[in-house]
Formats: structure tokens, C-alpha cells, sequence
């Protein structure tokens, strides 16, 4: 469950970390409305069941969804470029 967690708060960095670097992105209105808020609670919940995450299995599993989300992003955007030029 923890790395489920992780990869869904990670996702949610994603949509922010490629709206700065590339404007807006598909997705980004939604992290403060819907992606942080549920993530807190769900961290929290889960923090007060007693279930702890290995740092370790989340970290390496943040880096690698949040780098995968991260490229497909900006490739999705270079190819949305690349169209509308041709116009």
C-alpha cells in the first residue's frame, strides 16, 4: 500500500515539476484540489495504523515513477509542440 502511496504522491510532484519547467501541463489544477490533499490524509492514515514504509523500497520507487511520469511529460509536450508548429 505504502508504495502505491508513494507512486500516487509522486505523480502528483510530476504534474507540478513539469508545469514549471515547460508551463502549464495536463493535470496540474488538479494536484492542490484533489492529488495533495488525499495524499496527506492517506500518508496520515496510514502512518496512524502503524504501517511504516521502508524508505528505502519508497524512495527508489518515487525516483524511478516520478522520472518515468517526468519523461513522458515533457516528451508528450515536445511532440504537442512539434505538431502545432506544423500547422
Amino acid at each position: 500500500m505504502q508504495v502505491a502511496q508513494a507512486a500516487f504522491t509522486a505523480h502528483g510532484v510530476t504534474h507540478l515539476a513539469s508545469s514549471a519547467a515547460l508551463s502549464y501541463t495536463p493535470g496540474v489544477v488538479t494536484v492542490p484540489l484533489v492529488i495533495a490533499p488525499y495524499s496527506l490524509w492517506a500518508w496520515r492514515t496510514l502512518l496512524a495504523s502503524g504501517l511504516r514504509p521502508d524508505p528505502r523500497e519508497l524512495a527508489g520507487t518515487v525516483a524511478a515513477g516520478a522520472a518515468v511520469a517526468f519523461a513522458l511529460v515533457v516528451g508528450a509536450q515536445l511532440i504537442g509542440r512539434a505538431l502545432s508548429r506544423g500547422r
